[in-house]
């Protein structure tokens, strides 16, 4: 698949995984699935799992009762749902283990990134789960590190600033900041909050789209935490968190797509028309999830971790329109880091 994907199957896709997430059914959606033939059916399966989404697709299917589609691909949708609820289960377990374990020091960890998102699903397991993600303030940090090397072993460290465990083969990400972003202190909401629940998932969700690219995962993640949290946000001190932040223009689009493609109305920018997001659909679909189905992308993981670091270089550089447009300050701010960090460690 690549950014030049069928808007037929593009809408379609949109269509499923809004009756997966309970978001306003699109007109005309049965009609169109109806009348997918075998072909366009492999293709939106493929499509799904590019995008990391192929349990949501799964789970409208069946919300649905459509049954009129090649035995195949609902073979793969089965197959992907089970992998899926057995991962998204076990990570569910060893992060209340983990949790549970860290406040019993005294310690405050607060769930972040897809962890947290996936708790907002009508079907939090059917969500694709990854790394778990959690944040402790950096003076509660040297505890938890201890206790989970003496726990899991070696423990490794990214630029940012974050450790990394590997436990009962899930990746655990310790870290220290809770937004991707440079701004700090009192430029930024509680954490936690629903106001930093937004910031963060926003911040994530820009971080990737600037560098390797992002998934409709993410944004699937980034709507459900607008449904979920509507009516506990203040709106007026979350745009005060945008302009602080430098990323009002990246939020308004980010929106829009929410509001365009899943119905739903975030009320952050209240009576503003939709804004243009195009630029950002077209990096959602030219690589899929976090980028890995662009065939560039592809071949750097394959090769090492150097080649991924180079070709994640050359990506910041070819988004320079898309990103001193959006976020200019978060865009330098990574770039920097990405030279300090990562090409010379």
């Amino acid at each position: 698949m690549s950014a030049q994907v069928n808007p037929k199957l593009r809408n379609c896709l949109y269509g499923l995984l809004r009756i997966a997430l309970r978001c306003p059914e699109p007109d005309g959606l049965r009609e169109q699935i109806a009348a997918l033939g075998d072909t366009e059916w492999r293709q939106i399966l493929l499509l799904s799992r590019e995008q990391a989404v192929s349990g949501l697709v799964y789970e409208a299917l069946s919300t649905l009762n459509i049954t009129d589609i090649p035995e195949d691909v609902s073979l793969d949708l089965l197959m992907d749902a089970s992998r899926i609820e057995h991962r998204s289960r076990h990570l569910q377990t060893l992060t209340e283990s983990l949790v549970r374990a860290l406040e019993e020091k005294g310690l405050h960890p607060v769930v972040m990134k897809g962890p947290a998102a996936a708790d907002m699903y009508p079907v939090p397991s059917l969500r694709v789960s990854g790394d778990l993600d959690l944040f402790l303030p950096p003076e509660e940090s040297p505890i938890a590190r201890k206790f989970l090397g003496l726990s899991f072993g070696r423990e490794s460290y990214a630029p940012d600033g974050s450790s990394h465990f590997t436990a009962n083969g899930y990746e655990v990400d310790l870290h220290t900041r809770y937004y991707d972003l440079s701004a700090e202190g009192k430029d930024l909401p509680a954490v936690p909050s629903p106001e930093g629940t937004i910031l963060m998932l926003s911040a994530h969700i820009l971080k990737h789209a600037m560098g390797p690219g992002v998934g409709l995962r993410q944004i699937c993640d980034m709507a459900m935490a607008c449904r979920s949290l509507t009516g506990k946000i203040d709106t007026v001190r979350l745009r005060k968190y945008f302009r602080s932040s430098g990323t009002t223009r990246w939020n308004r689009m980010l929106c829009s797509l929410i509001h365009i493609r899943f119905g739903l109305d975030t009320g952050f920018f209240p009576g503003e028309k939709p804004r243009r997001f195009a630029p950002l659909e077209k990096i959602v679909f030219a690589g899929g999830n976090f980028g890995h189905y662009d065939s560039a992308r592809k071949k750097a993981l394959f090769r090492s971790a150097r080649a991924r670091k180079v070709d994640t270089a050359f990506r910041l550089v070819r988004r320079i329109p898309f990103s001193l447009h959006y976020a200019p300050k978060e865009y330098t701010s990574y770039f920097i880091s990405l030279i300090k960090g990562n090409l010379f460690p």
